[in-house]
């Protein structure tokens, strides 16, 4: 609600996904549109009911928690009279790094996405897009509940009419995870590969681990001289902290993809 844009010129839109009556009380405080989704559906489903209640032809995503500049949208609405699809990075914020898992996420979150525009496609989370790309293309497919960025992006990029753009200064900031969090992400984002692999066999053929490859990660520690690679000296926590958050994260992430293995 801070832009540098008249507040005349755009409208907010909060997808309640789930019904959460924080959120709903925040949008009645704030006097901005809320679709209420009950019970949660998912974020691809939100978004694409997000887009059915806007009535511009601009259209920006942003995920919950994140932090823009006062410029953001002028930014992006500038970027769009010369492209059609638009990402810009998503930095986690250092400012609230405290935590060995939060360290983890702020060197390893969506870097994939904040290399530019070869990766073929831009995260949900800071995404500029024209109204007439979804009338063509299609809305996200609400079937994910991960990789729906990456699956509406390929095709995009395949219907080969649409420009594309990848802009440096459209920066956003998402907060670190916990870890809890944190190993429910990358499990999400496995389970979401799966079903990439299975709704789409001629886009998708991502590889996965064995489960008894699996289990020997459950007892086999990190090398420390692999984790060191990683880790810098801050005044939050020291080298232990880490190796052991190390160590205990792929055992849990290794049991999550175990049972995602055996569900499949």
């Amino acid at each position: 609600m801070q832009q540098t844009i008249p507040e005349t010129n755009y409208e907010i839109i909060v997808c309640n996904d789930g019904g959460d009556r924080a959120v709903s009380a925040l949008c009645k405080k704030y006097i901005v549109k809320e679709v209420l989704i009950f019970p949660n559906k998912g974020s691809y489903y939100a978004r694409n009911r997000g887009v059915g209640e806007a009535t511009g032809e601009y259209i920006a995503f942003l995920d919950a928690d994140i932090c823009v500049p006062e410029h953001w949208l002028e930014l992006g609405m500038n970027a769009l009279q010369s492209a059609d699809y638009i990402g810009g990075p998503v930095i986690i914020d250092n400012r609230e790094v405290r935590t060995p898992a939060h360290y983890y996420e702020f060197i390893t979150g969506f870097k994939e996405n904040n290399s530019g525009i070869d990766v073929g496609f831009f995260v949900t989370a800071n995404l500029f897009i024209k109204r007439i790309v979804f009338n063509q293309v299609g809305g996200f497919d609400d079937r994910l509940r991960s990789g729906g960025d990456n699956e509406f992006g390929m095709r995009v990029l395949k219907a080969g009419t649409f420009r594309r753009n990848f802009i440096k200064e459209l920066a956003v900031l998402h907060p670190p995870r916990g870890f809890r969090k944190l190993v429910k992400k990358r499990v999400r984002i496995a389970e979401g590969k799966l079903k990439l692999n299975r709704l789409y066999p001629d886009r998708y053929c991502y590889k996965f681990s064995s489960p008894g490859s699996l289990i020997a990660r459950l007892v086999v520690p990190p090398r420390p001289s692999s984790v060191k690679k990683t880790f810098s000296e801050n005044n939050h926590f020291g080298f232990l902290s880490y190796y052991l958050f190390m160590w205990y994260f792929k055992i849990r992430v290794s049991i999550g993809l175990i049972w995602l293995l055996l569900k499949k």
